[in-house]
Protein backbone atom coordinates (compact mmCIF):
# COMPACT_ATOMS: atom_id res chain seq x y z
CA UNK A 1 0.00 0.00 0.00
CA UNK A 2 1.30 3.36 -0.79
CA UNK A 3 1.40 6.45 1.48
CA UNK A 4 -1.39 8.35 -0.72
CA UNK A 5 -3.55 4.97 -0.06
CA UNK A 6 -2.63 4.85 3.52
CA UNK A 7 -3.53 9.04 3.80
CA UNK A 8 -6.75 8.92 2.30
CA UNK A 9 -7.78 5.74 3.81
CA UNK A 10 -8.88 3.86 0.36
CA UNK A 11 -8.27 -0.15 0.12
CA UNK A 12 -5.56 -1.03 -2.06
CA UNK A 13 -5.70 -3.47 -4.60
CA UNK A 14 -3.13 -5.67 -5.97
CA UNK A 15 -2.47 -5.74 -9.80
CA UNK A 16 -3.22 -9.59 -9.31
CA UNK A 17 -6.66 -8.47 -7.96
CA UNK A 18 -7.27 -6.21 -10.46
CA UNK A 19 -6.58 -8.77 -13.48
CA UNK A 20 -8.32 -11.14 -11.82
CA UNK A 21 -11.39 -9.31 -12.53
CA UNK A 22 -10.97 -8.31 -16.17
CA UNK A 23 -10.35 -11.83 -16.67
CA UNK A 24 -13.68 -12.93 -15.03
CA UNK A 25 -15.29 -9.83 -17.37
CA UNK A 26 -13.61 -11.03 -20.30
CA UNK A 27 -15.80 -13.82 -21.52
CA UNK A 28 -18.85 -11.93 -20.56
CA UNK A 29 -17.89 -9.09 -22.73
CA UNK A 30 -17.54 -11.32 -25.66
CA UNK A 31 -21.04 -12.66 -25.13
CA UNK A 32 -22.28 -9.22 -24.58
CA UNK A 33 -20.70 -8.07 -28.02
CA UNK A 34 -22.17 -11.18 -29.91
CA UNK A 35 -25.46 -10.07 -28.29
CA UNK A 36 -25.68 -7.11 -29.31
CA UNK A 37 -25.88 -7.03 -33.05
CA UNK A 38 -28.14 -10.35 -32.90
CA UNK A 39 -30.61 -8.84 -30.59
CA UNK A 40 -30.72 -4.82 -32.32
CA UNK A 41 -31.06 -7.20 -35.69
CA UNK A 42 -33.76 -9.65 -33.67
CA UNK A 43 -35.64 -6.19 -32.43
CA UNK A 44 -35.41 -4.39 -35.89
CA UNK A 45 -36.73 -7.42 -37.58
CA UNK A 46 -39.54 -8.19 -36.00
CA UNK A 47 -40.76 -4.31 -35.22
CA UNK A 48 -39.60 -2.32 -38.32
CA UNK A 49 -36.77 -3.89 -40.53
CA UNK A 50 -36.40 -0.17 -42.29
CA UNK A 51 -34.48 0.83 -38.93
CA UNK A 52 -31.91 -2.00 -40.09
CA UNK A 53 -31.38 -0.45 -43.56
CA UNK A 54 -29.95 3.33 -41.77
CA UNK A 55 -25.98 2.59 -42.42
CA UNK A 56 -25.56 4.52 -39.48
CA UNK A 57 -27.43 1.89 -37.39
CA UNK A 58 -25.52 -0.81 -38.01
CA UNK A 59 -22.42 1.29 -38.12
CA UNK A 60 -22.85 2.11 -34.29
CA UNK A 61 -23.79 -1.49 -33.46
CA UNK A 62 -20.59 -2.70 -34.87
CA UNK A 63 -18.78 0.04 -33.30
CA UNK A 64 -19.98 -1.05 -29.67
CA UNK A 65 -19.51 -4.85 -30.36
CA UNK A 66 -16.24 -4.58 -31.94
CA UNK A 67 -15.25 -2.35 -29.08
CA UNK A 68 -16.91 -5.36 -26.76
CA UNK A 69 -15.02 -7.76 -28.36
CA UNK A 70 -12.15 -6.19 -28.29
CA UNK A 71 -10.86 -8.76 -31.05
CA UNK A 72 -10.24 -8.42 -34.76
CA UNK A 73 -12.40 -11.39 -35.42
CA UNK A 74 -15.61 -8.73 -34.99
CA UNK A 75 -14.72 -7.75 -38.41
CA UNK A 76 -16.82 -10.96 -39.83
CA UNK A 77 -18.62 -11.95 -36.02
CA UNK A 78 -20.85 -8.49 -36.04
CA UNK A 79 -21.87 -8.66 -40.03
CA UNK A 80 -23.05 -12.18 -39.90
CA UNK A 81 -24.66 -11.65 -36.36
CA UNK A 82 -26.78 -9.16 -37.89
CA UNK A 83 -27.60 -11.26 -40.83
CA UNK A 84 -28.38 -14.07 -38.75
CA UNK A 85 -30.80 -12.13 -36.40
CA UNK A 86 -32.63 -11.46 -39.22
CA UNK A 87 -33.23 -14.68 -40.56
CA UNK A 88 -36.16 -15.76 -38.00
CA UNK A 89 -38.56 -13.53 -39.72
CA UNK A 90 -37.24 -14.23 -43.32
CA UNK A 91 -37.93 -17.57 -42.46
CA UNK A 92 -41.92 -16.85 -41.05
CA UNK A 93 -42.00 -14.97 -43.62
CA UNK A 94 -41.43 -17.48 -46.65
CA UNK A 95 -42.61 -20.55 -44.34
CA UNK A 96 -39.49 -22.02 -44.93
CA UNK A 97 -35.99 -21.08 -46.04
CA UNK A 98 -36.26 -18.96 -48.88
CA UNK A 99 -34.98 -20.09 -52.56
CA UNK A 100 -31.56 -18.17 -53.00
CA UNK A 101 -32.29 -18.98 -56.49
CA UNK A 102 -35.25 -16.57 -56.77
CA UNK A 103 -34.46 -12.92 -58.06
CA UNK A 104 -36.25 -11.28 -55.21
CA UNK A 105 -33.90 -13.14 -52.71
CA UNK A 106 -31.10 -11.77 -54.82
CA UNK A 107 -32.13 -8.09 -54.69
CA UNK A 108 -33.28 -8.31 -50.80
CA UNK A 109 -29.90 -9.25 -50.18
CA UNK A 110 -28.35 -6.35 -52.43
CA UNK A 111 -30.45 -4.00 -50.32
CA UNK A 112 -28.47 -5.53 -46.98
CA UNK A 113 -25.48 -5.49 -47.99
CA UNK A 114 -24.60 -1.53 -47.42
CA UNK A 115 -25.49 -2.70 -43.83
CA UNK A 116 -23.39 -5.12 -43.29
CA UNK A 117 -20.34 -3.39 -44.65
CA UNK A 118 -21.17 -0.47 -42.59
CA UNK A 119 -21.49 -2.91 -39.56
CA UNK A 120 -17.94 -3.70 -40.80
CA UNK A 121 -16.56 -0.78 -40.96
CA UNK A 122 -17.77 0.29 -37.62
CA UNK A 123 -16.51 -2.74 -36.44
CA UNK A 124 -12.58 -1.94 -37.55
CA UNK A 125 -13.47 1.54 -36.00
CA UNK A 126 -14.39 -0.50 -32.66
CA UNK A 127 -11.59 -2.95 -32.40
CA UNK A 128 -8.83 -0.49 -31.36
CA UNK A 129 -11.55 1.68 -29.30
CA UNK A 130 -11.58 -1.41 -26.98
CA UNK A 131 -8.11 -2.03 -26.86
CA UNK A 132 -7.43 1.44 -26.25
CA UNK A 133 -10.41 1.33 -23.25
CA UNK A 134 -9.12 -2.29 -21.87
CA UNK A 135 -5.61 -0.55 -21.19
CA UNK A 136 -7.20 2.89 -19.53
CA UNK A 137 -7.75 2.59 -15.73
Amino acid sequence: MSRHDARIGAPALSHRAIALSAQRLTPRLTLLGIAVPLVVSLVCAFTDLSILFLPWVAFLVGVVSAALLRSWWALLVVPIALAVGTLPKIILISHGLPDMTFPGFVAGFSLFLPELISAAIGAAIGVPLGHELERSP
